[in-house]
């Protein structure tokens, strides 16, 4: 396994690494279209996500800066508060209405999705990202399997959310199944709930 450090202090690498390695994902690429406004306006989205997802719980980064994952343990979650201290609502105000709206009508569609398919403590995949220059050389596997890992320690099952189509099959491989799966409305995305017991 690579040397996978934890996450201290400074989100910016985080940030960075989330942006490119969330590029062309297709929710980013619904909301902006132009690849260079993308990114652009993506970054600011990736720190307040990172801030928010580390406060509820921890991550790990490779000692590269390609791969990066969040965890969230059980018990905890991503909620209202640490969304409002993350800055992650004026992140997405300052996007524009209607960036601000197609954000909003795929997280409805996310925690609708989580509420219905997981109620009981679980370890949560709360982000991963590979840089797509490093894809393919083992950092994804050993970031989920360190969920996996941490799910089977503590007798809980895994949970995560992806809205990507290819990466189902990568998770189906590492033990996860789909439980439940949504289109958000007025968009061409998809998002699927998948849980590892």
């Amino acid at each position: 396994m690579p040397d996978m450090p934890p996450i201290v202090g400074n989100v910016q690498p985080v940030a960075e690494l989330l942006t490119r390695a969330f590029h062309d994902d297709p929710p980013p690429v619904w909301w902006y279209p132009d690849p260079v406004e993308r990114d652009e306006q993506m970054l600011a989205f990736w720190r307040a996500m990172a801030t928010a997802g580390l406060a509820a719980g921890d991550g790990l980064m490779s000692e590269d800066g390609n791969g990066v994952a969040l965890y969230v343990p059980p018990g905890k979650a991503v909620d209202e508060s640490l969304v409002e201290t993350s800055g992650l609502p004026a992140v997405i105000d300052g996007m524009g209405p209607e960036q601000a709206s197609r954000i909003g009508a795929f997280f409805e569609v996310l925690d609708r999705l989580q509420a219905e398919a997981i109620q009981e403590p679980h370890w949560e995949l709360y982000c991963i990202g590979v840089d797509p220059a490093s894809q393919g050389r083992g950092l994804g596997v050993a970031l989920v399997d360190e969920m996996t890992l941490r799910a089977r320690r503590d007798g809980v099952p895994g949970f995560l959310l992806t809205a990507a189509e290819w990466n189902v099959s990568f998770y189906e491989r590492r033990g996860y199944r789909i439980v439940q799966q949504a289109a958000v409305p007025d968009s061409p995305l998809q998002a699927w709930a998948m849980r590892l017991d």
